[in-house]
């Protein structure tokens, strides 16, 4: 009877530790497009991205394998963009020019919605528009994420390491202005780590509670905040670096994750740690922009009571700094957790 029962709880173990680690990463690549295709004046931005990076709007710029650049739609119709040496920039539309109105008839690779991989597609009519499109910075990377619907509250990092998760963080509370001037509590939180002994990784997520909704007054970790809403998604980028050991002197570059629109900025590759429960061979930098300079700021005095200090961020060598640009703020990560506050080691 022992046997049958160790035998069925290892099962039921085994089944919650695929599903939540299919639930965290079947988010990573999904997107919902919220803006319209119209014509682009002189003084409207557009986007360049490089690689499989998905851009704002009903349209996409790729750059190709050889380096041609492509106006793609959702179809797969695209026409050859001519000037790729403004690939990975961001311009006015009276920059950007030199489109072909012929269509495309090499393979290209147009971004997947369900994971980092790539399809290959071909053109298969042409298009004869000439005007450029403009692409507003309105796509929240995986908004149709599962994991959007609940939230999240700091029990969740702890229940993270019964599915081997292992994980440090950095939790900033703040309560300001949303930007429609309603007083809102805010969770700002990043990881990094190891996912389910098979892969690292780094995010960045944004939650919230509306303000004095705390009628036990519990304390701020202890409450459920609400994944933001689109209006409240913030410009993310991340970078990845693991020490493969521990006394390396170099790390290898492991993943970038280009600035994107996000309530949740996620990206993992596959590897594992030296030490499972040691991320500091890991450096994440970071960078957010922030819909307002108070927000920045109180942002800020959380990063400074957790001691990291203001300073240039030329590498992966900066850990424990934060830079600011306007309202952009940039970190470097490595050795501070949460968890490990007021603990010896």
């Amino acid at each position: 009877m022992k046997k049958d029962y160790s035998r069925t709880r290892c099962l039921a173990l085994l089944c919650a530790f695929v599903f939540i680690f299919s639930l965290v990463l079947s988010g990573c690549g999904s997107i919902k497009k919220i803006t319209k295709r119209k014509t682009a004046s002189a003084s409207d931005e557009i986007q360049i991205g490089q690689g499989d990076v998905i851009l704002e709007g009903e349209t996409q710029i790729i750059v190709g394998d050889a380096g041609q650049s492509y106006i793609v739609d959702e179809e797969g119709q695209s026409v050859v963009y001519n000037n790729s040496s403004q690939s990975g920039g961001l311009y006015s539309a009276s920059q950007v020019g030199n489109q072909s109105n012929s269509a495309a008839t090499s393979p290209i690779k147009k971004p997947s919605t369900g994971n980092n991989s790539s399809q290959t597609v071909t053109t298969t009519k042409p298009t004869t528009t000439q005007q450029s499109t403009t692409m507003t910075p309105s796509q929240v990377y995986n908004s149709l994420a599962i994991q959007r619907k609940f939230g999240f509250n700091k029990g969740y990092d702890f229940g993270a390491a019964f599915v081997n998760f292992y994980l440090s963080t950095i939790r900033a509370y703040i309560t300001c202005e949303d930007a429609n001037g309603k007083m809102k509590d805010w969770l700002i939180e990043l990881w990094k780590g190891e996912y389910a002994m098979a892969s690292v990784g780094c995010e960045v997520g944004f939650y919230y509670r509306d303000h004095d909704s705390n009628i036990l007054n519990l304390d701020p970790e202890n409450l459920l905040y609400k994944s933001v809403e689109d209006q409240d998604a913030m410009r993310t980028s991340m970078k990845l670096y693991q020490y493969t050991k521990s006394t390396d002197s170099t790390p290898v570059f492991k993943l970038e994750f280009t600035e994107r629109n996000c309530w949740w900025a996620a990206a993992f590759e596959t590897g594992v740690l030296e030490k499972h429960r040691d991320q500091t061979t890991l450096v994440m930098i970071a960078t957010i922009d922030f819909p307002t300079e108070k927000m920045m700021n109180l942002f800020l005095d959380e990063l400074d009571k957790k001691g990291f200090r203001e300073g240039s961020i030329n590498s992966y060598k900066n850990v424990e700094t934060y830079s600011v640009s306007g309202t952009k703020v940039t970190i470097c990560w490595k050795n501070f957790s949460e968890e490990k506050v007021g603990t010896t080691s």
